[in-house]
């Protein structure tokens, strides 16, 4: 019976021992993996802020928003982009590379949350305007398709359904 109760002291103390063990494997790895984690916060941080800066302070940006929101009463999204009629105006084709910029930021923000996961959705809700604003313009789409703005074009659709479940 001493021999049993010593067997399970022994056991005991293996057991305590290699808990012991583990977890300074795993704090040691915690603190080998730490800095590589911590470095991603700023770097996200300082893409958000060069993609909001962007967004706010070019005048490109600005014109293309403005354009979005259906705030040029001269132009419309329907008419800069239409494929028939009247070959577009130098002001026309001046917003419409304006769009196209503001459209490639937009592509980016969505590749870094659907493909590289590099931006969480949350992350992303400073741009949630523009998604939703996208989403308004059905003819978009085609021009989306032609143009290789898929992902942005699939993100925005995406957005926009997340977006009716939790307004």
């Amino acid at each position: 019976m001493t021999s049993h109760l010593q067997n399970r002291w022994v056991d005991g103390l293996v057991l305590l021992s290699s808990l012991a063990v583990l977890s300074s494997v795993v704090g040691a790895v915690w603190r080998l993996l730490k800095p590589g984690i911590s470095a991603w916060i700023p770097r996200k941080s300082e893409l958000l802020l060069h993609l909001q800066h962007e967004v706010k302070t070019n005048p490109s940006m600005l014109r293309a928003s403005d354009l979005l929101a259906g705030r040029v009463p001269q132009a419309s999204i329907e008419v800069l982009l239409r494929t028939h009629g009247e070959p577009p105006s130098a002001v026309e084709l001046s917003l419409r590379r304006d769009l196209d910029h503001l459209f490639e930021l937009l592509q980016k923000v969505a590749c870094a949350v659907r493909v590289s996961k590099f931006l969480t959705l949350g992350e992303a809700e400073c741009f949630g305007w523009y998604f939703r604003e996208i989403q308004k313009h059905p003819i978009l789409s085609d021009y989306f398709y032609s143009s290789g703005f898929l992902d942005l074009w699939d993100f925005a659709q995406s957005w926009a359904e997340k977006f009716e479940m939790d307004p």
